[in-house]
């Protein structure tokens, strides 16, 4: 019986943990494993009117954009991500206001099997 509510605790505290986090400012690739769970947040304050977009021309194969979640002035937007399988793509973002484009940013993922 402990066997069972041990493991109940364990799968629901695994199951509960948050994906991992990419700095969207960090340089080069940034290596995912496999069948991972990730997330890119971008700073993203609606009183002025730009939001981040995600250009649809990375390798779908590779990455599969599962949701896109604005989580309030102070804290952006996160665009949430499952690795699919090994490869290298790149994601495109732009901050945009009807036709400006306010920045760019490029992310490059690296997905490599564990």
């Amino acid at each position: 019986m402990k066997k069972i509510i041990y493991l109940s605790f364990l799968s629901i505290l695994l199951g509960s943990c948050s994906p991992l986090t990419i700095d969207s400012n960090a340089s080069g690739s940034q290596l995912i494993k496999n069948n991972t769970k990730f997330r890119i947040n971008l700073p993203e304050d609606h009183r002025t009117g730009y939001t981040w977009q995600l250009n649809d021309d990375y390798d779908k194969s590779i990455l599969d954009h599962t949701n896109t979640v604005w989580e309030g002035n102070s804290n952006g937007v996160f665009f949430y991500f499952t690795s699919s399988k090994k490869g290298t793509t790149t994601l495109n973002f732009k901050s945009r206001k009807h036709d400006n484009i306010n920045a760019l940013k490029s992310i490059t993922i690296e997905v490599f099997e564990h």
